[in-house]
């Protein structure tokens, strides 16, 4: 992992990251604050606006809005931000132990660089990155193959109950009611060893 920029280094990518600015500005959700382009190039032009709450630029005018609606600002939102701005490049943010995980699908040195600069407060220096090896998408694509392949698989005595993909496992799980082992084979030999089959007897999957 690269080192972390200096403050003033960090504002000038920061300010330039209108991907992150957007996605950002979409996931607070606030009357006022702008989820486009226009917006964020506008409150990166500002010389008032800062960079504090969330890792992008909000103005003066934003920023109040903001703590009206929100209150204290999360420490995580830039990161997530940036996860969505740059799916090719980052998987997926999580939790663990307490301590947040960012997993890289490709090691971009501009993307790192962001990801340095948006951790903020008490995760910095504390965030944990890992390589990942499937991508959310990839996991996303055979969720709903499996989910599609239902019918299918109830003719063959196989009541799935549950199908749902986890990107910080990098697994598909797949519930089955009355699981043997030879259904257990069957669901593996079919889609891989990336689904984790248990015994779910819960509702259909929708």
């Amino acid at each position: 992992m690269p080192e972390r920029p200096s403050p003033d280094v960090c504002a000038d990518l920061l300010r330039a990251d209108t991907m992150t600015a957007i996605q950002v500005r979409l996931a607070l959700g606030v009357d006022g604050i702008e989820g486009t382009l226009d917006a964020a190039n506008q409150a990166a032009a500002d010389p008032a606006s800062t960079l504090t709450d969330y890792g992008i630029p909000l103005t003066a005018a934003e920023r109040a809005l903001a703590h009206d609606a929100l209150g204290v600002p999360e420490t995580f939102t830039g990161l997530s931000g940036l996860v969505a701005a740059y799916p090719t490049d980052l998987a997926s943010l999580w939790l663990e132990g307490g301590s947040p995980v960012l997993s890289v699908l490709r090691p971009d040195p501009a993307v790192l660089l962001l990801a340095r600069c948006l951790e903020r407060d008490r995760i910095v220096g504390t965030v944990r990155y890992v390589t990942a090896g499937i991508p959310p998408a990839t996991l996303d694509a055979l969720t709903d193959r499996i989910s599609a392949d239902l019918p299918a698989l109830a003719r063959d005595g196989i009541e799935v109950t549950i199908v749902s993909s986890d990107p910080t496992t990098e697994t598909v799980e797949i519930g089955v009611r009355a699981l043997t082992p030879a259904i257990r084979a069957t669901l593996v030999a079919r889609y891989g060893t990336v689904v984790r089959v248990i015994e779910s007897p819960g509702a259909h999957p929708l």
